[in-house]
């Protein structure tokens, strides 16, 4: 116990730096700011607070990666989203009440955190990914799924507000406030019954085929043909797969099966076809 008591404080001691900064400018910040107030010792604090927040920061995807890897898919990716959203409303609160009074620091400040993910860490990402892996792989789906929520919040929170009347300049008024947080919040729901749906299924382009998996929502043990097996909640039976053919790959598939060139009798559209082909 002890030695497990041990290696946890080991492991977590940058939140004995977080708690200990945090203590210090409760008590006796504006002594510590009024001592520091010439510009070097100015750069020198937002170093010091700039390094907490940020090592905070990682320590919180930390554990919340943790979480992930231990609830598994979709929980895991709920779990990140959350907690990095949760930072950034920390961010913009403590802005908001240390600050001075700005209505448009909330919505620049959305405004910049949307162009530095869609733009910076995208951008980023393919980079060093491209870089690393070459070729990569994406899942179409779970990012039309993220679009799917960004955008509209993205036009209702930007952009809907220079078009009100109900308030001069680009405001909204209270109902409209409420109108939007609804929609929002209802938005973010579906979006999390999409994400955990029992039911899940994706094209896989890699193998050219639909993949159906059943998913497990909590943790259960079940036995099948005598042999028990244990679910966390997430993971997923492969059940089914529904492959797509192009005409090329079909006639491959059908060549190296020792079958002729076979005759194709397509709808009007092009949109499916039946081959007859016979042993060649």
């Amino acid at each position: 116990m002890r030695k497990t008591l041990v290696t946890a404080i080991r492991q977590e001691w940058f939140l004995s730096v977080s708690a200990g900064t945090s203590a210090v400018f409760l008590v006796c910040g504006a002594n510590v700011a009024d001592a520091l107030s010439a510009p070097p010792g100015q750069a020198m604090l937002f170093l010091v607070l700039f390094s907490v927040v940020l090592g905070s920061c990682m320590s919180v995807v930390r554990h919340a990666d943790h979480l992930a890897i231990r609830l598994g898919e979709p929980y895991g990716t709920l779990i990140l989203t959350l907690a990095v959203t949760i930072i950034e409303v920390m961010s913009i609160s403590a802005m908001m009440v240390h600050g001075a009074p700005n209505p448009a620091l909330v919505r620049d400040t959305i405004f910049a955190v949307i162009m530095i993910l869609l733009n910076g860490m995208v951008g980023l990402s393919l980079l060093l990914g491209a870089w690393r892996h070459r070729e990569q792989e994406y899942n179409l789906q779970g990012a039309n799924t993220y679009l799917g929520v960004i955008i509209p919040l993205t036009v209702l929170i930007l952009i809907l507000p220079d078009f009100t009347m109900t308030t001069p300049g680009p405001t909204l008024s209270p109902a409209q406030e409420t109108f939007v947080a609804m929609i929002s919040v209802g938005l973010y729901a579906i979006f999390l019954v999409v994400q955990t749906i029992r039911h899940r299924a994706y094209f896989n382009p890699q193998d050219s085929r639909i993949e159906m998996h059943l998913v497990s929502t909590i943790a259960q043990t079940v036995t099948i043909d005598g042999k028990r097996i244990t679910f966390a909640p997430g993971e997923s039976i492969h059940t089914e797969n529904s492959y797509k053919f192009t005409e090329r790959a079909l006639i491959e598939l059908l060549r190296d099966s020792g079958y002729s060139a076979p005759q194709w009798f397509q709808g009007s559209d092009n949109h499916f076809a039946v081959a007859l082909a016979y042993p060649a």
